[in-house]
């Protein structure tokens, strides 16, 4: 390699590495910039002082940084606090022809508050103590995608495990029977919920055309018709879009089947009370508390979580229906 215009570098790196005065490639340069900018191997490296080794990790991870993507990508830890200035001052020197990347340096004996409005608008790298590092993280204010997709997977297998798998066997009884007997199975849901009880009815019509069933489940999504959502919401209002369609549509044993995090959104909960006085099957698979949607609904698969928990919810619901589809792929 021995030079930097050999190492793969952007060429925003290479010409400010070029201001500097660096030609060749270090020893500890030369054996570690490759493998960091090719593959997903742990690295580690050691060299005397004066050899390099901040540009030895810090270009390819300059190099690697989406400057789209404000979340941090990096994290430098740093056993004082003036190395934690002098290697953020090298990175940004690295970098000074990277428009938009933003480098941190966190430490002790300065303001977390102000460091923690710098990590709020979004830091690409940070270099940081350990102690002040790790008061952060335990604040969570400093949160690497990583830590964040474990800490998020942890929640998700949380509130699927809180989930009554009894409730999911009854759901699907209560779609076989509808099945059985000619009768059609309705879904419903506002914002990430609709696309899932789109979700939900488009996996059950795959199911009838893979597994060539009889009779085939009919299934209807009452959120994919925009026309009808925006001229009903227009003329006669937002909460009884999906029960002016019921009105229309259903038939006397017909599911209605409600897809919600919160179970509180009027236009639901007009659909089930309407169902339910005319001798139609209501379900509701829900969040949060549950809402009035679990009160009202005749069956229920709570997903209990906290309020505002709307992401490993909507997901906990998706697993509901690949779990109800691939069940249905093998068996029936």
């Amino acid at each position: 390699m021995n030079t930097f215009e050999n190492t793969g570098l952007n060429k925003n790196i290479l010409k400010a590495i070029d201001s500097l005065g660096f030609e060749k490639t270090t020893p500890i340069q030369e054996s570690t910039i490759p493998i960091l900018m090719s593959s997903n191997k742990d690295v580690i490296a050691t060299a005397e002082t004066g050899t390099g080794k901040t540009a030895a990790f810090g270009l390819p991870m300059l190099h690697l940084t989406d400057i789209g993507d404000l979340t941090t990508q990096s994290l430098v830890l740093c056993p004082t606090r003036e190395l934690c200035i002098q290697i953020a001052l090298d990175l940004a020197s690295y970098a000074k022809n990277m428009d938009g990347i933003n480098i941190l340096s966190v430490y002790g004996g300065s303001s977390i508050e102000n460091q923690i409005k710098a990590l709020r608008k979004g830091a690409h790298i940070v270099i940081g103590t350990p102690g002040r590092t790790k008061d952060l993280i335990k604040r969570k204010k400093l949160m690497l995608i990583s830590n964040y997709c474990q800490e998020y997977l942890k929640r998700l297998f949380e509130i699927t495990q809180s989930i009554d798998l009894q409730q999911i066997e009854n759901f699907f009884c209560i779609c076989e029977n509808a099945r059985k007997n000619n009768n059609k199975i309705f879904f419903a849901g506002n914002g990430g919920s609709a696309a899932t009880a789109s979700h939900f009815s488009s996996d059950f019509l795959g199911a009838n055309i893979k597994k060539q069933i009889k009779p085939p489940y009919q299934t209807i999504s009452l959120t994919d018709n925009n026309s009808v959502i925006t001229a009903f919401g227009n003329d006669f209002g937002y909460d009884l879009i999906f029960k002016d369609q019921l009105i229309s549509l259903f038939s006397e044993g017909d599911v209605l089947v409600i897809i919600s995090a919160s179970g509180n959104s009027t236009n639901i909960v007009e659909a089930v009370k309407w169902v339910n006085e005319n001798n139609g099957v209501s379900v509701g698979i829900v969040g949060f508390d549950g809402g009035q949607v679990l009160q009202i609904c005749q069956h229920t698969i709570h997903c209990q979580s906290n309020e505002g928990e709307y992401g490993p919810v909507e997901d906990s619901h998706l697993i509901i229906d690949h779990i109800i589809n691939n069940y249905i792929l093998k068996y029936v």
